[in-house]
């Protein structure tokens, strides 16, 4: 995680950083409890959290990826030529806005759309 104070300075990421991060993972747990409690209100809100997962993308300057799980997905590395890409990752956060990586990614994750349409 980081941000861009100035063109081309990167500067580390933010405790807002952070605390966005920690708390879509506590907002997972808060789920997976719900579940347990309540379960159709469980459904509501863990299916949120799915959707939440279903796309991750960087482009250039801004980039978004959230996995609470196990995620495993395919997308397009569109820098250069359309090359396919085939990943698998365990609970991992990435919120990018400033930070030009010179990246052009996107992914769909399988399992969280499994969990909604499954």
């Amino acid at each position: 995680m980081g941000a861009v104070s100035g063109p081309g300075s990167y500067r580390p990421a933010s405790t807002a950083d952070y605390i966005f991060a920690v708390g879509l993972f506590i907002f997972s747990i808060l789920c997976g409890r719900m579940l347990f409690r309540n379960a159709q209100r469980g459904l509501m809100v863990s299916l949120i959290n799915q959707i939440l997962q279903v796309v991750y993308f960087t482009f250039g300057a801004y980039g978004f990826q959230y996995v609470a799980g196990l995620r495993i997905g395919f997308g397009f590395d569109m820098v250069g030529a359309w090359v396919f890409k085939f990943r698998i990752a365990l609970s991992s956060f990435q919120f990018q806005i400033g930070t030009d990586t010179g990246q052009k990614f996107i992914g769909i994750n399988l399992v969280a759309l499994f969990l909604i349409f499954g």
